[in-house]
């Protein structure tokens, strides 16, 4: 919401600066650049450093106001410009980007921090984020997804690179796991050995009475439906023992 209004109120006076005159012009000019997002870039990479100074000078609502090759020298140029904002590298000789994050907290409590590096892995975005990173984008964005993220980090927002937040949501997403059967209580018989039994039963019965047919090649249709109700018999006689051991005790 501050930050809609910051917007807004940029363009209002740009408007009155084309109808007034050069003397108001000269006082909005320093009122609106005022009201810029101080900016300091701290990336080993000067190509970085380059590509990231140009993109703020493109927009209005940006001022770089300082630059580091490493997260030492971010420090001293952080503590003695306290900006708005700082695009940070994470991976950096000496003091890395997370460990200058968090001395910042000391250092700059005002200051918020965009990450904008090449890693889109779990563990680099938790600990920046633990570290007082407010975003977190990769590099090779567009420089307006950039520009979005530092404004909405300077807003109070968390600004996560859709890239990155849709790799988190794999990884967090729940798994559906199938229940296992609970274990049978004591003195249960588990299901399977009521059907181990059963079988057992019915080969024995069919084996006694239609056995021969069967294995002569004989069988007829009432042999296969004295099977069938051997398989029932045998099935039944099973339960009823299950039943017998449950209610036993």
């Amino acid at each position: 919401m501050a930050e809609s209004y910051r917007l807004c109120q940029i363009r209002s006076l740009a408007g009155f600066n084309q109808m007034g005159p050069a003397a108001d012009r000269k006082g909005v000019e320093a009122q609106t650049a005022s009201d810029r997002l101080r900016v300091v870039v701290v990336d080993d990479s000067e190509v970085v450093r380059m590509k990231l100074s140009g993109l703020l000078s493109a927009a209005r609502d940006f001022e770089l106001v300082g630059e580091a090759p490493d997260g030492e020298t971010g420090l001293r140029v952080i503590q003695d410009q306290q900006p708005d904002l700082v695009v940070m590298d994470l991976k950096m000789p000496g003091i890395s980007g997370i460990e200058a994050t968090w001395q910042l907290g000391t250092l700059a409590p005002d200051t918020r921090v965009l990450v904008l590096t090449i890693s889109a892995e779990q563990d680099d975005v938790t600990d920046a984020i633990m570290a007082g990173a407010r975003g977190y984008v990769v590099k090779g964005a567009e420089d307006e997804e950039i520009r979005t993220a530092l404004r909405g980090v300077a807003a109070g927002e968390r600004m996560i690179s859709p890239q990155v937040a849709g790799k988190l949501a794999e990884r967090t997403a729940p798994r559906r796991v199938e229940p296992k059967p609970p274990p049978p209580a004591e003195g249960e018989v588990p299901v399977g050995w009521v059907q181990a039994i059963g079988l057992a039963g019915a080969i024995a019965l069919t084996a006694i009475g239609q056995g021969s047919e069967i294995l002569e090649g004989v069988a007829t249709s009432d042999t296969w439906v004295k099977a069938g109700l051997n398989v029932i018999v045998a099935m039944a006689i099973a339960n009823l023992a299950v039943l017998v051991v449950r209610f036993r005790d």
